[in-house]
């Protein structure tokens, strides 16, 4: 079963000072703390699909724990799935703001190949 390697482009992510069109004001950006693995789906390997970019819209708490809001973007109900089960598992320390753990909205994009 191919496994989810999943590139974050944490500064194309974080490091834009806009995420659904506010200014995101923080000084310090989230970091990926538990990497799930989540499998990559069978059906699109058959059929040849071996990668896919998926972009949620997140809110990482002042806690790292990260909340859905919405999938902008995805090529196939599999891969919003498997995003999905991904961002459900995964953890990341809080963004700062002067030095304190804030709630930030952030868009995440994704790109999920098979081993």
């Amino acid at each position: 079963m191919g496994r989810l390697s999943a590139i974050l482009f944490l500064s194309a992510l974080f490091a834009g000072a806009s995420a659904f069109g506010q200014t995101v004001d923080i000084d310090v950006r989230p970091y990926l703390i538990e990497r799930p693995n989540v499998p990559f789906p069978e059906t699109q390997l058959r059929n040849g699909v071996t990668s896919a970019k998926v972009v949620l819209e997140v809110l990482i708490d002042s806690k790292g724990k990260l909340t859905v809001l919405r999938v902008a973007e995805s090529p196939h109900e599999d891969f919003t799935q498997m995003a999905l089960r991904f961002a459900s598992s995964a953890r990341f320390t809080p963004a700062l703001k002067k030095g304190s753990p804030v709630d930030a909205e952030f868009k995440w994009p994704l790109i999920l190949r098979s081993h």
